[in-house]
């Protein structure tokens, strides 16, 4: 029977699990695993640093919804990636961190980079792993997609050593049955809220005076944008998105009144929080960000959020998408019957002053140029459906009031 090098079996593993694109910088142990991977159709993009593969990979993640792959050598080759692996867990986004490591059978006599890579990615990834053994490579493979890719999705991290890669064994020997792992289907539990909890969401928002629906990036992984945007047409109330969930909904929608979003967050008395943390983006809705007494109606698959930073008045713990379908179910057509909001209408008028008052710098002449009007000519050049990459503090803070956001 055929033998195996823990290489291939990798690489194998990686294809079986649906791996498509890895991004990488060659450097041992893992100079083989990248040939090998290529051998199995796995599109392989070389870098020209360590932190730039594993921020590829978050990027991959964010636009194609799959995990994002990257490989990296011993030592600083693994050390350079946890800029873009903390960035990950930061925002919750599915990245496979693959780091080769010494040989375990040389660990503590100070061989060649020879670091505890493992306590170094503990604390930034959902899970981490050390593959002690080359057979059960298969099965370390399999949960690391797993745990990236389900429930809250985040990063880990699978350490490789080099006595483990290089291992042979022979498929007889591997402890795995290796049945191909459907990564799309990994995430797509939905499990739905409590009932109850969803009738006095809906109470809640129906008396409220100043509603207000924030979608964050828990939605972005539900891949609820049908469903949202049926619940925001359906219930008639403005919605935001986190930044991370731009393009939810393209943002000329009617109810995305974006200019407006300094007053619509100040003064709103219900706020439904679908998927997004209480975290600074949010200024964890207190002020002067938020008034003292809104309301909250948190949704998110992590129990852990709800009430978290701000008690929550509703908190019901399920998937954005299958939440939000019940929510619409429960409104009906109730909302539907009324008029539309006078708040809405208070929010529209101050869209409308917002883009006038800055109308002139998007427009200006002056040299060098303004910013606004760089960003204006950026915007009024993309086709509708670009993917626009912009970083830089006072750029990124431009360009997000600037261009808009028509697609996840």
């Amino acid at each position: 029977m055929a033998r195996m090098t823990g290489d291939q079996l990798l690489a194998r593993s990686l294809k079986k699990c649906g791996a498509e694109v890895i991004f990488y910088l060659l450097g041992g142990p893992c100079l083989e695993l990248v040939g090998e991977c290529e051998k199995e159709g796995i599109k392989c993009i070389d870098t020209r640093d360590e932190r730039g593969a594993s921020l590829m990979a978050q990027a991959y993640s964010r636009v194609t919804g799959k995990a994002g792959i990257c490989i990296t050598a011993a030592g600083a080759g693994t050390t350079n990636a946890v800029t873009g692996v903390s960035n990950a867990f930061i925002d919750s986004t599915p990245v496979i961190a693959i780091g080769g490591s010494t040989a375990l059978l040389t660990r503590e006599v100070g061989v060649f980079q020879e670091i505890d890579l493992l306590s170094i990615m503990k604390p930034i990834t959902k899970r981490a792993w050390q593959i002690g053994r080359t057979e059960r490579i298969p099965a370390y493979v399999g949960m690391a997609f797993r745990h990236a890719l389900s429930h809250k999705p985040g990063p880990v991290y699978l350490d490789c050593p080099a006595d483990v890669l290089k291992g042979k064994v022979r498929e007889s020997q591997v402890l795995d049955s290796e049945e191909e792992i459907d990564p799309e289907g990994i995430n797509r539990a939905h499990p739905a809220g409590d009932p109850e909890a969803v009738r006095k969401a809906v109470q809640l928002l129906w008396e409220a005076k100043r509603p207000l629906i924030i979608a964050g990036s828990g939605a972005l992984w539900s891949g609820a944008e049908a469903s949202l945007k049926d619940f925001v047409e359906a219930a008639g109330i403005p919605f935001y998105t986190t930044p991370l969930a731009r393009g939810l909904l393209p943002e000329d929608h009617p109810l995305c009144l974006t200019a407006a979003r300094n007053m619509a967050w100040r003064e709103a008395d219900v706020v439904l929080a679908i998927g997004t943390r209480a975290n600074f983006i949010v200024q964890h809705f207190l002020p002067p960000r938020f008034t003292h007494r809104v309301k909250l109606i948190v949704v998110n698959i992590d129990a852990a959020e709800i009430g978290h930073n701000k008690r929550a008045q509703v908190g019901i713990v399920g998937d954005a998408g299958a939440v939000l379908r019940q929510l619409t179910a429960e409104v009906g057509d109730m909302f539907r019957s009324r008029k539309e909001l006078p708040w809405v209408k208070r929010l529209r008028a101050e869209d409308a002053q917002k883009r006038a008052e800055v109308e002139p710098l998007l427009n200006s002449d002056q040299v060098p140029i303004h910013p606004l009007r760089l960003c204006k000519e950026v915007r009024d050049f993309l086709p509708r459906e670009s993917i626009l990459v912009v970083d830089g503090n006072e750029t990124l803070s431009f360009a997000r009031q600037t261009v808009p956001t028509y697609h996840i």
